[in-house]
């Protein structure tokens, strides 16, 4: 699933999107830096594409849609779970990723702060989403930011509906897959966009195995579009 050659193309694929992006119109004030802000958050594009490469670190597909919802989310999806009790460390985060990268079969699994950023957003996100209190949170945060965000022309405009899609989406997936992958399984929470159609995850999404013995992808591989 998580091949070597595999990851040769992800890293090609995260320099395109790089270069991609360095073009985007600008939001905003005209920062030609900006990717979106609004809803008292902004992020840059230097900020999305190092979530990019979190992403690849513990071998997940490249997509700035995901990257870019996961950075507007970041800082306020922890902040709420820590008030809400649950708070973890970059150890802590650092020693799921190494867990994740072995149940799945991927050997090229990086602890680096961008990955531990993008999976410490997706733990929040993931742990918000399984009470009232914190879905609350999560619905309202995106109303605001579709609402009160401005985003460059390269993702569009942030939709709830989309969010809430995929969300949803990711919530399937974790309980479909938990038996195989356990505790981590929180991890396809970094799978969620307000920018794009839920319908848009790779192939692999919802289906995760683990390497088969002696190195043979147990899986096909997922398309290597960025934007897929």
């Amino acid at each position: 699933m998580f091949s070597d050659k595999r990851r040769v193309s992800l890293a090609a694929t995260a320099v395109l999107a790089a270069s991609t992006l360095a073009g985007c119109a600008v939001p905003g004030q005209g920062d030609p830096g900006v990717a979106a802000e609004g809803a008292g958050v902004t992020v840059t594009l230097e900020e999305v594409q190092s979530y990019s490469e979190g992403l690849l670190d513990i071998g997940i597909l490249d997509n700035a849609d995901w990257a870019l919802t996961l950075a507007l989310f970041h800082d306020a999806a922890i902040d709420e779970a820590a008030d809400l009790g649950m708070a973890w460390s970059d150890d802590e985060i650092a020693a799921d990723i190494e867990a994740w990268a072995e149940v799945i079969g991927y050997p090229d699994a990086d602890t680096s702060p961008e990955a531990i950023e993008v999976t410490h957003t997706a733990k929040a996100i993931g742990f918000l989403a399984t009470s009232e209190e914190g879905s609350a949170f999560l619905s309202d945060m995106a109303n605001e930011l579709e609402a009160d965000s401005v985003s460059s022309p390269r993702f569009g405009d942030f939709t709830a509906a989309a969010f809430f899609d995929s969300l949803s989406q990711a919530a399937s997936s974790a309980s479909d897959n938990v038996g195989t992958i356990g505790e981590t399984v929180y991890v396809v929470f970094v799978a969620i966009t307000g920018y794009a159609d839920a319908a848009s995850a790779p192939d692999w999404f919802g289906s995760p195995e683990p390497v088969a013995p002696g190195g043979t992808d147990a899986t096909p591989e997922p398309s290597t579009d960025a934007t897929e």
